[in-house]
């Protein structure tokens, strides 16, 4: 393996560590002030989210580490016309590709969960503002 694949492959996995601990810390933080029977939409989603980024980061090391980086993207057909069906070049770039588009796939789901999170944590700050300045109307 390259130098800048192991580089990558550390990123990943640091970047994978970072988004542990702040999540957990984030649990930690629900729990010890809350409790776990309050937690809400955006607790569970957030760990959801933390599954799906776990998927991704592994499609990302797939690529990297057992397809050696390639793929099909950034080809141009007559590369591709060149490239022999019975070689390894050939298996390599088709799993790396097939492993590729699920890592894409996985990265919008996840962006779509943040998403998700952020609305229903809004809404819930939202909910909790209105309801505080309507009691103090009464």
């Amino acid at each position: 393996m390259s130098a800048e694949a192991d580089r990558f492959i550390r990123e990943v996995w640091g970047l994978q560590g970072a988004a542990y601990l702040v999540v957990g810390l984030r649990y930690y933080s629900r729990a010890s002030t809350l409790g776990w029977r309050k937690f809400a939409w955006d607790d569970a989603l957030m760990g959801i989210a933390t599954i799906v980024y776990t998927a991704e980061s592994v499609a990302a090391y797939y690529v990297v580490a057992f397809w050696k980086g390639l793929a099909n993207n950034g080809m141009t057909d007559g590369q591709r016309a060149s490239v022999d069906p019975t070689s390894e070049e050939w298996q390599l770039r088709v799993n790396g590709s097939k492993t590729h588009v699920i890592g894409l796939l996985l990265y919008t789901t996840l962006l779509w969960l943040l998403k998700a999170c952020w609305v229903v944590y809004y809404s819930r700050l939202t909910y909790v503002a209105i309801v505080n300045r309507s009691s103090d109307r009464h």
